[in-house]
């Protein structure tokens, strides 16, 4: 099996539909939310996405927000329930984005402890 084919069977399912709002989303209670600032983008390791945090606010309080998009593409912002302050909200983004930093950093030990030396195994001539 190829590298290629190893890396197809690795995918994940794509996320479920879900309807859309307003431009940058709803609270649960329907309020929109508007952002109030976000971060620069950041790549992951492979370039592969792009990730970075938004702050928005809507009439329940703050929310933070995370959004995920094939790099240079679009896509939705993920937003929290409401926080009190401002502060809080970006509290929680930024603990949003070190989770995602760990899903990638275990992603790449795994890709290099057993896709690689698999390849290598099955290429070797």
């Amino acid at each position: 099996m190829g590298f290629l084919n190893w890396m197809k069977k690795q995918e994940r399912a794509p996320e479920p539909e879900t309807e859309t709002g307003p431009p940058f989303g709803l609270t649960k209670k329907g309020n929109p939310i508007e952002p109030v600032r976000s971060s620069d983008w950041q790549s992951d390791p492979v370039g592969v996405h792009e990730t970075r945090t938004h702050i928005g606010k809507s009439s329940e309080g703050f929310h933070d927000g995370f959004q995920i998009v094939p790099a240079g593409g679009d896509g939705d912002i993920r937003w929290s329930n409401a926080r009190k302050t401002e502060a809080q909200a970006g509290l929680a983004a930024g603990r949003m984005s070190e989770r995602r930093e760990k899903e990638n950093a275990q992603t790449s030990l795994d890709f290099e402890s057993h896709a690689i030396p698999q390849f290598e195994r099955e290429n070797r001539g």
